[in-house]
């Protein structure tokens, strides 16, 4: 999900919510053209190898990807948006690919022996979202293999800003200043004190933030969304929280203006969200010794409700269309292991294929003071849509899951352990992230000096408490039933126990008939 974050637990609202919002700023696609010779002057090894990635990507072929990462882009050193095949693809099909605005390689005595870096100013194909990437590149192996890359979106430079909004942007995007980091880190310990779960640890937070302002740590930071990512990994080394997030990000349409509540849902809201699959892989289905084994990738959790959009009913009904594609299988795995989280509700919703007769009560958030705030339960299969069917709670059914499941994915996975449904969570590590606590929505911070809704600090002011444990999985994870090994497919081990499960059952029965 190209937007805020790219991808990140709490930015999954957030970009969710400029996601409904259309195209940023107005721009129009076609004014804007990159520098076609760029390529021309840019020939060092990090510069060829990130051409060569983005020409694969930008044509959106899965086989061609897949190919160019065997030997060139390992997925596990790159950043939450292409953290495997599925994710690229999605990325690759919501951006449109990107168009290559600037070049810029990283000074050698900025670089590590052996290493060499390029930046890259991207610009998305089908709307004018801009974007920061960085790939790094061993040099002492064959063909410069990729050590690491990330990409996150950014403000539209002040360049390309139309005209009638340029002094809008350099308001907002005026390098920082001592004067003003200290209104922003004022501001995030206000909300901080008022919103956060465990006050305790807020108050740390605060501290931290403050000693390393007084001793000059953050003092070279002059653009807003580097340091915002920098205040978010300085309040998560305290707190362990992995929904606090600090985002410095260019507000949707109707913003500029001063018009910030005037935010509709687009039209064609559903058509987006179609191009994500909804939050789905692609179902499959094997047929092994005539056993049906069926695979489905979750990667997050879409909005399903009517407090967001409208179309809620039609969106439960795709979701449930796409599950119902394995739902006649003799097991099933789902595949947690990049799942971004998203809406409980939809956490909520899916789980009502899976689970015994709804409504089962899953859980609910408190605030700090253990008042319930809101309440979770899975749906009667009498009220999923028409035509759409369950997997049960009987057949055999495995999770996939990686340091990768987080949020909503974790809260999945919980649920079926913690009410032993879930017959086996192999997992590629031996827990998830273990972030379960609840931003209830952003709080948008100084916009006198910066302009509306350019910097938004996400407090998780709700915590999740299971009806099952009469706890959660904050800090700790959900821990695998299996873990495999480094060179080890959970797939193939998933899809061989399940079999074993299968085999196991067909002799129980037998063993019943005999008697």
């Amino acid at each position: 999900m190209a937007l805020v974050s790219y991808i990140m637990p709490f930015a999954v609202a957030l970009s969710l919510y400029y996601l409904l919002q259309g195209p940023l700023s107005g721009i129009e696609v076609s004014k804007i053209m990159p520098d076609r010779m760029l390529w021309a002057s840019a020939r060092t090894p990090a510069a060829k190898q990130f051409n060569a990635w983005l020409k694969v990507f930008n044509i959106g072929d899965r086989d061609a990807l897949l190919s160019y990462h065997v030997d060139n882009f390992p997925y596990g050193v790159a950043s939450e948006d292409l953290a495997g095949i599925e994710r690229e693809m999605v990325f690759s099909t919501h951006t449109g690919g990107f168009h290559v605005m600037q070049i810029q390689q990283v000074p050698e005595e900025r670089t590590k022996e052996g290493e060499e870096t390029v930046n890259v100013l991207l610009r998305e194909k089908k709307r004018p979202q801009f974007a920061r990437a960085s790939m790094k590149v061993d040099l002492s192996k064959k063909d410069y293999p990729v050590s690491k890359f990330e990409i996150h979106p950014i403000p539209t430079p002040i360049k390309y800003a139309p005209e009638d909004k340029k002094e809008y942007y350099r308001k907002a995007l005026a390098p920082l200043t001592t004067e003003r980091r200290h209104m922003v880190l004022d501001e995030i310990a206000d909300v901080v004190r008022k919103r956060y779960i465990f006050p305790d640890i807020g108050d740390k937070m605060i501290k931290d933030l403050q000693a390393r302002e007084a001793s000059g740590e953050y003092d070279h930071y002059a653009e807003s969304d580097i340091w915002a990512r920098r205040l978010t990994e300085d309040m998560l080394a305290v707190s362990n929280d992995q929904h606090i997030r600090v985002i410095f990000a260019e507000p949707p349409p109707g913003v500029h203006g001063g018009d910030g509540d005037n935010l509709r849902e687009p039209p064609d809201l559903f058509d987006r969200l179609k191009g994500m699959n909804f939050g789905l892989g692609e179902p499959s289905v094997e047929v092994i010794e005539n056993h049906r084994i069926g695979f489905l990738p979750i990667d997050g959790f879409v909005p399903t409700t009517p407090e967001v959009t409208r179309e809620y009913e039609k969106i439960q009904k795709a979701i449930g269309d796409i599950v119902s594609q394995v739902a006649d299988t003799d097991a099933l795995v789902l595949d947690l292991r990049r799942n971004g989280g998203g809406h409980p509700s939809t956490v909520a919703f899916v789980l009502s294929y899976f689970l015994p007769e709804g409504p089962v009560h899953l859980h609910d958030f408190v605030d700090w003071d253990g008042v319930v705030k809101s309440t979770y339960s899975t749906l009667p299969t009498s009220e999923l849509p028409k035509g759409t069917h369950p997997f049960g709670e009987s057949r055999p059914l495995f999770l996939l899951t990686s340091k990768r499941t987080v949020s909503g994915g974790e809260d999945m996975s919980y649920n079926l352990q913690a009410r032993k449904r879930a017959t086996a969570i192999v997992g590629e590590d031996e827990t998830t992230a273990g972030a379960a606590n609840l931003v209830t929505g952003p709080s948008i911070i100084c916009e006198e000096e910066f302009g509306g809704r350019w910097w938004h600090v996400g407090i998780p002011d709700r915590r999740p408490v299971n009806v099952v444990t009469g706890t959660n999985w904050e800090g700790f994870g959900v821990r695998s039933d299996v873990v495999v090994g480094e060179n080890q497919d959970p797939r193939a081990i998933a899809r061989s126990m399940a079999l074993e499960q299968l085999a196991s059952r067909n002799d129980a029965k037998s063993t019943m008939l005999v008697q």
